[in-house]
């Protein structure tokens, strides 16, 4: 089950990359930064969802193992992103902080509980 939950992470992790670049060349060119974070976000969770049904179908898990393997991803997720944002971009902790701004329309947080709670 651990590499199964491990190889679907590394998958989400490409569709949110992938995501995040197709943000930048076609959607924030035609309608703002601000609204091409709102959309690509909710597609990334539409996708990750669709990602996690299958995965979940496919590894028939349990409750418990699903609260286990959403904590894991979870966890593993922020870790990237705080490594991507200070140690390979090197930009301030305000800058991890930005996108889950729900008061400036951020939502990146959606993300996150879709990948906590998705399993």
């Amino acid at each position: 089950m651990f590499w199964k939950a491990l190889a679907c992470w590394f998958l989400l992790l490409v569709v949110a990359v992938t995501s995040g670049g197709l943000r930048e060349k076609l959607l924030k060119p035609r309608m703002g930064e601000l609204r091409a974070h709102q959309v690509g976000t909710f597609l990334v969770c539409i996708v990750f969802g669709a990602l996690i049904v299958a995965f979940a179908r496919w590894t028939a898990m349990g409750p418990s193992q699903a609260a286990v393997i959403g904590c894991i991803w979870t966890a593993m997720t922020v870790a990237f992103e705080v490594s991507m944002v200070r140690v390979w971009m090197k930009k301030p902790w305000s800058a991890v902080f930005a996108d889950y701004n729900l008061r400036r329309g951020r939502v990146w947080i959606l993300v996150l509980l879709t990948t906590l709670a998705g399993p």
